[in-house]
């Protein structure tokens, strides 16, 4: 659209008279370094279109290079959940609360999320949430924890055709757009009471960053959360390169220190549940809390 604009206001110049000094002036116009790239690919796009027609023989877009700064790596700890899910519920987004504790256990795409219904592929009663991955087709299979349970409950019952998370305001299920809106209202509303300013995508390797905090394996970690080994490796190596918790895990399994009572706990909630196959919801957030 900016370049859209640009071209309008400066009559729509002939793209064969382009040049790279006019496309650096241009990109001087803005200040972030992201918004540069973005901008810079439409035209080399535009501008290769007009080779392809004929208008000219070369790109003057090709060849420039912007650097953009790499960001800081940033994750959610509990303390961030629960400031964040306070502002939610401050602000009359009790189906952000709810999204934010379900990425909080589950790790899910968001896209997914938005989706999730009662009865398909959420079934209320056992607390289980079963579905395909939209983006990978992978089958997932969930149980959540008691309290986020009763939370869904409620959920469903309000719901519309369903639909677990939908927008108090409008009534309707979230767009894309429309999340990342809402969002940043409860966003603003949790740095205002001292909240790290985060985003609400990164939930989902938050999540397999607790799961790792809290020792299982990488395999485990994917079959929670859907990512593929080599995803879940990947961000293991960006967030855990110096974990804390981490390391007082390979400390404990060494036997150098003493296991606290959570984590005793969590190893007997554990065993006790080998036999059905799968973690409880007790273990599990267990094995969340153990790893800070």
């Amino acid at each position: 659209m900016r370049v859209l604009a640009w071209s309008e206001e400066c009559g729509h110049p002939d793209p064969s008279l382009i040049t790279q000094p006019n496309i650096l002036r241009f990109l001087a116009n803005f200040e972030l370094a992201q918004t540069r790239k973005h901008v810079l690919k439409a035209l080399s796009l535009i501008l290769q279109r007009a080779v392809m027609l004929g208008w000219r023989t070369d790109n003057p877009a090709r060849g420039i290079r912007i650097k953009v700064p790499v960001s800081k790596a940033a994750i959610w700890e509990q303390s961030d959940v629960d400031c964040y899910v306070t502002a939610a519920r401050e602000t009359g987004f009790e189906s952000i609360a709810r999204i934010i504790l379900l990425e909080w256990e589950i790790g899910q795409r968001l896209t997914d999320v938005r989706a999730f219904r009662a009865g398909v592929g959420y079934d209320p009663a056992a607390g289980v949430f079963s579905f395909l991955q939209s983006k990978t087709g992978a089958s997932v299979t969930l149980e959540v924890s008691p309290a986020l349970r009763e939370q869904l409950a409620e959920a469903s019952a309000a719901g519309r055709d369903g639909f677990l998370f939908f927008d108090e305001i409008t009534g309707k299920t979230y767009s894309q757009h429309r999340l990342a809106k809402v969002f940043g209202r409860v966003r603003t509303r949790a740095v205002e009471a001292g909240a790290k300013p985060l985003i609400l995508r990164q939930l989902r390797h938050s999540c397999v960053v607790q799961l790792a905090r809290a020792g299982c394996t990488v395999p485990e970690i994917g079959a929670i959360t859907g990512h593929t080994l080599g995803s879940v490796n990947s961000i293991l190596g960006v967030y855990l390169p110096r974990d804390s918790a981490v390391a007082r895990n390979a400390q404990i399994k060494r036997g150098l220190i003493a296991r606290t009572e959570i984590q005793q706990a969590f190893e007997v909630a554990a065993s006790d549940t080998e036999t059905e196959g799968r973690t409880s919801p007790a273990a599990a957030d267990m094995a969340v809390r153990a790893g800070p």
